[in-house]
């Protein structure tokens, strides 16, 4: 029988791709600590059917702006979780 923390994090802390489609958000972020005002932020997600891979930036005190938000196939896995790692910033709880 599989760990149950095996189904939702992978050996290096990651949320797996189980745990994303379960409703589960992995988030990263150019503050170091959390996702918070005067950062640019980026979420992968699962929604619909589809994998969604979003981007926030709420540098400059302006108001929160969608930099992009591009949909996947529910096959299409790999490359959402790969247009999510070339964002900058790091991996926040």
């Amino acid at each position: 029988m599989e760990n149950i923390d095996t189904k939702f994090k992978s050996h290096d802390g990651r949320l797996t791709q189980y745990a994303i489609s379960c409703g589960y958000t992995e988030r990263k972020s150019t503050d170091t600590d959390k996702v918070q005002e005067e950062d640019l932020y980026t979420e992968l997600r699962h929604i619909y059917g589809h994998y969604q891979v979003r981007q926030f930036d709420r540098r400059q005190n302006a108001p929160i702006f969608m930099v992009f938000s591009t949909s996947f196939e529910n096959d299409d896995f790999e490359r959402a979780r790969a247009l999510f790692d070339a964002q900058p910033g790091s991996l926040v709880a």
